[in-house]
């Protein structure tokens, strides 16, 4: 259809700074209540991981969030307008997380009482390996969180008279603000506000884009016209970018990671009473998780209908893939004010839930694993230590988004092969501690490395060599039907360095190699898919540190931490022959009252963590 983008009128109403500022109020009201309600409160993990005290479906409302951010509300559509509606086969590889996680983490979460998850590699293979897990993760995360505040701050201030560094600023420090004053309890309850929120914008979008563009069958009818109806690609082609056995193969892994072993969701399962419900709120997990992902992928369906013959990329009319979205929705509600601001304030909760989760899990992480390691004195002063990191973090964030709006793109693409070079890898440390309890420190920390190393390697040249164009299977888009625009639109962006691609192979930004100097591993090795990254670096650290503990001398299953040590195959209902082989020689566990589903969690963690 012809789209008409005024992009110097289309901007942000005082209706829709009404909005959007409501919402920022609201977060912060959030934290002073419960900084106030909890003033007497002096303990660490009452603030940290909520003292068991969280019913099961706010967490499991704020576990969603937590997966949810500006990526997904922004990015996901852009990458369903450019590969079609083969990407719904992420719905199916969200599935696996939290089922994998109920099963097999979750129980080993309340039988050990931890605060940090990190703690979990120091119990079984020594603090070189908690160290190296530690820092790893708080480095992916800062990183991360710079990135995740960097993508609504660049649409905010396309839409509004605000300066990037400004909405920078304000991001973080409402995010900021609310974390260290109320906690874990604040911004479990901040995302369920969050979560309405980003409902309500991202359905007010496809309703009124489908109104727009003539209802569903015009919809339908432009998708096919656009080869965007291939919801099946069955081919086992390993290098094609987007296949559905690339999806639900190589991406589970990704998941696995981010529900079993990623602080912020350990954070909420912990805030629960029991095992019980926080196995419920993992797998309720799933009900918002897979609305958003649909609401997410209808988005991008509509966005290419809307957009159809007149891509505003190739028009010039953007600089990015990214901001097609919220031009499109700036220039669908200029006629009404408030849902512009609906939406923005939308992608900004899914920032502002996953920075504040993020902050409030790296100050757990940190003062147990680094701070209380080397000064145990500190303890009786681990509330306010606790406060301080988080003001300290968001700070730290606050720089980080600063250097990623100066560097560009390259650092979106740097961070998705930091993400699968370490997300695996550190998955692969935990399988071998949980499920193989003849493996030992030097193959945990050597297959660990290793695995990390080739799957950067394997990003990096990626990055560097990015795959040739059958193989990423980019749909087709045209500009021949945009009417005119005026010069002073077309000013605004320049195009001269055109590229169609995503933000996550955002070849402009890089030195492209022509045929001349690209070697034969960039078009081999090199041009594996992506989605295998993360499942390459999990085999790679399974197999060499299996293989190194063998070197180096297995250890004894008989003396294995039988509160560490998980069975693949435990079911009562199982031939007690198949039961006593995936003990692999490990004695049965005593069970212990943190492991009773309907039993509470006790509140003496930090003092165990002291003695430790």
């Amino acid at each position: 259809m012809e789209s008409t983008l005024e992009v110097e009128t289309a901007k942000f109403g005082i209706v829709d700074y009404a909005v959007f500022g409501g919402l920022l109020f609201v977060s912060a009201a959030i934290g002073i209540f419960y900084a106030w309600k909890d003033r007497h409160e002096k303990d660490a993990e009452a603030y940290l991981v909520g003292k068991g005290k969280m019913s099961p479906i706010p967490v499991a409302i704020s576990l969603c969030v937590s997966y949810v951010s500006g990526l997904l509300m922004v990015g996901f559509p852009t990458l369903v307008y450019y590969f079609g509606a083969v990407t719904c086969w992420y719905s199916a590889a969200y599935f696996v997380g939290p089922w994998i996680t109920g099963l097999y983490y979750i129980p080993m979460f309340f039988r050990l009482d931890i605060m940090s998850v990190y703690e979990i590699l120091e119990m079984r293979f020594g603090k070189v390996c908690r160290l190296i897990g530690s820092t790893s993760i708080i480095v992916l995360m800062i990183v991360y969180m710079g990135m995740v505040t960097f993508i609504p701050c660049l649409s905010l201030s396309a839409v509004s008279d605000a300066s990037i560094p400004l909405s920078i600023l304000l991001t973080c420090a409402v995010c900021t603000f609310y974390t260290t004053l109320g906690g874990i309890k604040a911004v479990i309850w901040t995302d369920v506000v969050q979560a309405l929120v980003m409902v309500l914008g991202m359905i007010s979008v496809i309703v009124t884009t489908t109104i727009k563009v003539g209802g569903v069958s015009n919809i339908t009818a432009a998708l096919e016209r656009g080869d965007r109806l291939n919801f099946v690609e069955w081919s086992t082609d390993p290098y094609l970018r987007y296949s559905t056995w690339s999806i639900v193969i190589g991406l589970p892994v990704v998941w696995i990671m981010m529900s079993a072993i990623n602080q912020p969701m350990v954070q909420r399962y912990l805030s629960c009473k029991n095992v019980t419900q926080a196995r419920v709120a993992a797998w309720l997990l799933l009900i918002p998780q897979q609305l958003f992902f649909w609401l997410a992928f209808i988005t991008g369906m509509v966005m290419y209908a809307y957009y159809e013959g007149c891509d505003p990329l190739k028009a010039g009319v953007i600089e990015m893939p990214d901001q097609a979205l919220p031009y499109m929705v700036v220039d669908l509600f200029q006629n009404v004010p408030g849902l512009a601001g609906v939406f923005i304030a939308a992608v900004y909760s899914g920032t502002l839930s996953t920075v504040s989760s993020g902050i409030n899990a790296l100050s757990a992480v940190i003062l147990s694993d680094i701070i209380l390691k080397i000064k145990p004195e500190l303890a009786k002063k681990s509330l306010m230590i606790s406060k301080i990191l988080g003001l300290v973090l968001g700070l730290i964030v606050l720089g980080m988004t600063y250097i990623i709006s100066a560097i560009g793109k390259m650092v979106i693409d740097l961070f998705f092969a930091v993400f699968g070079g370490i997300g695996g890898p550190l998955l692969g440390v935990y399988t071998l501690g949980m499920f193989f309890p003849w493996s030992n420190l030097y193959g945990a920390v050597v297959g660990q490395l290793m695995g990390t190393f080739f799957s950067i390697w394997i990003s990096v040249g990626q990055i560097i060599y990015p795959p040739p164009p059958e193989k990423l299977q980019i749909r087709p888009v045209y500009a021949d039907e945009c009417v005119a625009f005026n010069s002073s639109d077309i000013a605004l962006f320049s195009t001269a360095d055109y590229k169609l691609n995503l933000s996550e192979v955002d070849v402009s930004t890089i030195h492209t190699s022509t045929e001349s100097n690209r070697p034969p591993i960039a078009d081999s090795f090199y041009a594996i898919s992506s989605n295998y990254t993360g499942l390459l670096g999990f085999l790679v650290t399974i197999i060499i540190g299996i293989i190194v503990s063998g070197i180096t001398g297995f250890e004894d299953p008989k003396y294995a931490n039988t509160d560490i040590f998980t069975p693949f195959l435990d079911n009562k209902h199982l031939p007690e022959s198949i039961i006593k082989f995936f003990r692999f020689g490990v004695p049965e566990r005593e069970k212990v009252k943190n492991e009773d589903w309907g039993e509470e969690k006790t509140d003496e963690k930090l003092k165990d963590e002291i003695s430790a």
